[in-house]
């Protein structure tokens, strides 16, 4: 009689299918949702410290080749909602932690200013502590511009002819030659060799913009200029700041955020004298309670 016992069956091992499939789980989270790989992919699916890279490279191409049209297809790509004031918010963000000298701030500075009649509008953040130094909070123009240089492109020059000397009996008329007239590469921001003065100052009553200092900056025809520095100094502190990053408001437009009981003395351009002892207006509310009201001041060329 054969007594011997069949071993047991062993069940399948089902477990290396699931730690397969747990795998293959964690892998697709990883790769698609924490850690996703973009392989030529569309700049409008980058992350947001992604595209700010990218929009920092475009204003630096815009720096160099100074073409607004190229770099405004460049920015579309991202498909921000408004490129403009992306661009603007992040030259804040940009000065604020690396500081005006960086070719960076300037670039982005320098395409903000070229958007200015299309830009979106950038909130006052500027709060100057009377005895301390601030970091500044705008700017529209670096210190440096691009001086606009001709081209001889044949796609580009314009063909004129230039008349010779007249005839005379004695000698044979030359004839016209062809001559180019170049065309700059870029429109320059309008002339400021000229000072800034003051040439209207009033109070600003509204509660809903305690102690700000308003700035409008005209040239010699009255139009806004973006771009102008505009310094403002007190006891203890100084802050700079550009005409531009406003356009909704007004192209020549700034502000500037006051302290209460703090004189300042501020300066349109480079070679303006300052106007001194501005400060915060004495309003009163509706209900008679008193206020720290704000200034308007509005600066013209002669």
């Amino acid at each position: 009689m054969n007594t011997t016992k069949k071993a047991p069956r062993r069940p399948p091992p089902y477990y290396l299918l699931t730690g397969l499939l747990v795998g293959l789980l964690t892998g697709l989270a990883l790769t698609l949702v924490f850690r996703p790989v973009y392989v030529d992919t569309a700049p409008g699916a980058l992350s947001d410290a992604d595209k700010s890279a990218y929009r920092s490279l475009a204003a630096m191409a815009f720096a160099v080749d100074h073409d607004l049209g190229r770099a405004q297809a460049r920015l579309a790509l991202l498909k921000d909602k408004n490129s403009p004031m992306a661009v603007a918010a992040q030259a804040q963000q940009e000065l604020s932690q690396n500081g005006p000298e960086s070719s960076t701030v300037k670039g982005l500075s320098l395409l903000a200013t070229a958007f200015a009649p299309t830009a979106a509008a950038i909130q006052p953040v500027s709060t100057p502590e009377p005895g301390g130094s601030q970091t500044p909070t705008l700017t529209g123009q670096p210190d440096f511009m691009l001086t606009p240089s001709a081209t001889l492109d044949p796609n580009a020059a314009v063909m004129t002819a230039t008349a010779s000397a007249s005839p005379t009996p004695t000698e044979r008329a030359l004839t016209p030659l062809a001559t180019f007239t170049p065309r700059v590469t870029s429109t320059p921001l309008p002339s400021l060799g000229y000072p800034f003065i003051l040439t209207d100052k009033s109070d600003v009553c509204d509660p809903r913009l305690p102690g700000l200092l308003q700035l409008e900056v005209n040239d010699k025809a009255g139009n806004p200029v973006p771009g102008v520095r505009i310094s403002v100094a007190w006891d203890g502190g100084e802050d700079q700041f550009f005409t531009g990053l406003h356009p909704n408001i007004n192209p020549g437009y700034a502000d500037f955020s006051m302290t209460p009981a703090a004189l300042y003395a501020v300066k349109v351009g480079d070679i303006s004298k300052p106007v001194e002892k501005i400060g915060t207006s004495k309003c009163k509310g509706t209900d008679g309670t008193p206020f720290p009201g704000g200034l308007m001041l509005q600066f013209g060329q002669k």
